[in-house]
């Protein structure tokens, strides 16, 4: 019978041959998370090519239906962040991910507005190429998208009255078609 531990990644040949494989697949997370949006998306396809499931880490079930495939995906995680984080960091993989999202990411109106107004400084320099311009932009988006913006018509209203109206109005509660955004 024909050997499947290369292709099984919950068997012991492909877990001792883990560390290798994912940082040579992936960047590690910087300290400061200046990589966090690229580092989450080269993760998640991580774990989606490792374990064959597509979102992984949004199944709230896996750490008690999957223990052991929980604690391979845990490890790919730990792998990746500084040894500070990982001490940090539960034995769940969703809430390892949901731990390493809430050191960068403050759900607030001000950091909202703050990456707004870094969005919006982006332009197309001299020299730039026009692929560096799109990432740049690409990256803010994922970033608001990550911080838990709320991508309707309202709360770009919201954002873009508060960056007109600048610091001196701290988070102004505006009502459009009778709704608080």
């Amino acid at each position: 019978m024909p050997d499947d531990s290369d292709h099984d990644w919950k068997s012991l040949k492909f877990q001792a041959a883990l560390s290798t494989m994912v940082k040579n697949a992936s960047d590690r997370l910087t300290d400061d998370g200046s990589n966090y949006a690229d580092w989450e998306y080269r993760v998640k396809r991580l774990i989606e090519t490792v374990t064959g499931r597509d979102n992984y880490l949004d199944d709230e079930t896996m750490y008690t239906r999957d223990p052991q495939g929980d604690r391979i995906v845990f490890s790919i995680i730990d792998l990746l962040v500084p040894t500070d984080m990982g001490h940090q960091l539960s034995r769940s993989a969703r809430s390892a991910m949901a731990t390493i999202c809430s050191m960068f990411f403050f759900p607030s109106r001000s950091a909202h507005i703050t990456t707004w107004k870094e969005a919006l400084d982006i332009k197309l320099m001299d020299g730039m190429d026009i692929g560096t311009y799109l990432r740049q932009v690409e990256a803010k988006v994922l970033d608001l998208d990550h911080a838990g913006f709320a991508w309707s018509k309202d709360g770009v209203l919201g954002a873009l009255y508060q960056l007109g109206l600048g610091s001196g109005y701290a988070n102004v509660v505006v009502r459009q078609n009778g709704l608080r955004t």
